[in-house]
């Protein structure tokens, strides 16, 4: 895998997340957002693995935070 499938990779992600985030995509109570976020971290994590697995300079904190914030990751 290439930099550009791992940037691709945590936006997908970034966009999975940033509804729950707003309370946009469950209508249930707030616990459901909490576990909703947990899963999401979980996914991420686990995709992490997979990547550093794939590619030992893999710079897995860059990684989640390309997960949880926005914009573009800089070289």
């Amino acid at each position: 895998m290439t930099r550009k499938d791992y940037v691709a990779l945590a936006a997908a992600i970034r966009e999975t997340r940033i509804p729950i985030e707003r309370g946009l995509f469950l209508a249930g109570p707030e616990g459901s957002k909490s576990a909703a976020l947990e899963a999401i971290e979980s996914v991420e994590l686990n995709i992490a693995r997979v990547l550093y697995a794939d590619n030992s300079r893999f710079d897995r904190n860059r990684f989640l935070k390309a997960c949880r914030t926005a914009g573009t990751v800089q070289s």
